[in-house]
């Protein structure tokens, strides 16, 4: 399988570089947003957040982004991707009239993260 010994088509991080507070993340860049969503907390720019909401696009169709953050006057979905797959694709083109909130498209760069994308929700 190479060097990363995980079994499904990405290539991720071993477990052990993936983990925080106990819960180990798909991705090590998942993590990273955590742990930058927590410093954001300590700061009071982030009230709180929840970690893979289960969310209802239509249907029988559930999507779990992977954070919902609460800020003072705001609040969102955050998917943290590296790799958009074509089911992200569908999400994505019913989101806006499926959804009330927004959902913030990030990336990792580097050290640091950017929106990438921001899909409006339905009540914005």
């Amino acid at each position: 399988m190479g060097k990363w010994q995980r079994g499904n088509k990405y290539n991720v991080s071993p477990a052990n570089q993936r983990s925080y507070k106990g819960r180990t993340y798909d991705s090590k860049a998942e993590m990273l947003y955590c742990q930058r969503l927590d410093l954001l907390i300590k700061s009071g720019d982030v009230l709180d957040y929840c970690e893979q909401p289960k969310v209802l696009i239509c249907g029988t169709l559930w999507y779990k982004p992977d954070f919902f953050v609460i800020e003072e006057r705001d609040a969102y979905y955050v998917d943290v991707k590296g790799v958009e797959t074509q089911e992200f694709v569908k999400i994505k083109k019913a989101w806006p009239s499926r959804v009330g909130f927004r959902l913030d498209v990030v990336k990792r760069k580097k050290d640091s993260f950017f929106v990438s994308e921001s899909i409006p929700g339905a009540n914005r």
